[in-house]
């Protein structure tokens, strides 16, 4: 018995210093993230505002916000490619100079067409970089710690979303100021990994690995992965259109938002951290139930108030951090020369589910009125309890600790 706990204890402290260790070697990539993450905090409403501001009609708008996530597709598809060709590095600079020339253009070729092309190039180039990202971290940690470090790594990402969401206001959209500032952000992302010691991940040079062999490694992580994107993509471009119609006003819209955006803010680390010692698949479904117990009370909170806050708080703690850790359920059972893939295979994944989750409240909408926006962020979140339930039945496969 004596000798179980010591073997325990010691695995929590090499756990603890292989997540220290991570993060440090980690910091520079998160510090360029975190520039890219402001920049997109300030150009995605920025873009929405300007399109309404030069007279675009619904449908146009719609086309060219929907044209970032089939970018997101074409990224993740063409990536992974790129990364096993040229390295980590190469790619992120690529990618990002390519997401600064796509905003600054923007004020520049004001048109619904050339919009869509512009948006599709960002899409792409942001689904890039978080593809390059993400199995950059998975390259640095073992099982133990990786949710985490993936946690560490959202965390990171949304603040600096929510610090370019509070600047996307600072000058009107109709001025290229903002677009600027995004451009030069997305531009500088680039000096931290530039100035950095640090080594990237050795690269394969093996084949491309067959994604249906990584798929069938673990069904419920890409599942998880796929509704936290439908989740995410109704949620955030959603709640405005349920908002309205319940006669909510756009300050009331946004504080309900920064509620959910800040309630993943403070369970990120928490559950990541949870996930490493419980298990993946038991978090995923105790929060996946929890949250679609939060959502049906979204229906029920009548005139705006502090309950109303409180509920997308708690929606957005609990289901947000899905997608993190449905990755590190993925990435807990590949080979290091599979993780660019997988990786690619999760943020496509994530974008076809932000396709397709507002069109299901949409229909959802029309067919049961406002309760339909809340029916559906349920149903999602049941979705993603019976995916990790029903998914997958095999222990947890050893994989080498984090190289790197």
């Amino acid at each position: 018995m004596l000798r179980v706990h010591r073997e325990r204890t010691q695995s929590v402290v090499t756990a603890t210093s292989d997540l220290r260790r991570a993060i440090s070697a980690a910091l520079p990539l998160l510090g360029g993230l975190a520039l890219l993450m402001v920049s997109t905090g300030i150009q995605a409403p920025l873009v929405g505002l300007r399109a309404e501001a030069e007279g675009f009609d619904t449908l146009a708008t719609g086309v060219v916000m929907s044209a970032y996530y089939l970018g997101f597709l074409v990224g993740s598809r063409y990536t992974p490619a790129l990364v096993r060709r040229v390295g980590h590095v190469r790619v992120f600079a690529a990618l990002a100079s390519l997401a600064s020339s796509s905003i600054v253009v923007l004020p520049l070729a004001v048109h619904p067409a050339a919009w869509v092309l512009l948006r599709t190039l960002l899409g792409a180039s942001m689904a890039g970089l978080y593809l390059t990202v993400e199995s950059w971290l998975n390259s640095l940690v073992g099982n133990q710690s990786r949710g985490s470090l993936l946690g560490t790594y959202i965390l990171t990402s949304m603040c600096a979303m929510s610090v370019g969401q509070m600047l996307s206001g600072t000058a009107p959209p109709t001025d290229v100021t903002l677009f600027v500032v995004a451009s030069v952000l997305s531009s500088t992302s680039l000096v931290p990994l530039a100035l950095s010691s640090g080594r990237p991940p050795r690269v394969e040079r093996a084949p491309s690995v067959d994604p249906g062999t990584i798929l069938r490694k673990s069904p419920a992580g890409f599942a998880t992965a796929l509704l936290a994107g439908a989740t995410e993509g109704s949620l955030f471009t959603m709640t405005a259109l349920w908002g309205t119609r319940s006669g909510f006003s756009d300050a009331q819209v946004g504080l309900m938002l920064s509620a959910a955006t800040f309630g993943a803010v403070t369970t990120l680390l928490p559950l990541g951290h949870t996930s490493d010692r419980l298990g993946r698949r038991l978090v995923i479904g105790v929060t996946s139930i929890a949250a679609a117990v939060a959502a049906a009370f979204v229906s029920s909170t009548g005139p705006f108030g502090w309950g109303t806050v409180a509920v997308f708080f708690a929606f957005g703690a609990l289901a947000i951090p899905h997608y993190c850790l449905g990755a590190a359920l993925v990435n807990d059972r590949l080979r290091p020369a599979e993780m660019v893939t997988a990786g690619g295979m999760l943020v496509s994944s994530f974008g076809l589910g932000a396709i397709a989750g507002p069109m299901v409240v949409a229909v959802l909408v029309e067919l049961m009125g406002t309760d339909g926006f809340p029916v559906s962020l349920a149903l999602f979140q049941l979705a993603s309890a019976a995916g990790v339930i029903l998914g997958e039945r095999r222990p947890v496969r050893a994989v080498p600790e984090g190289v790197g």
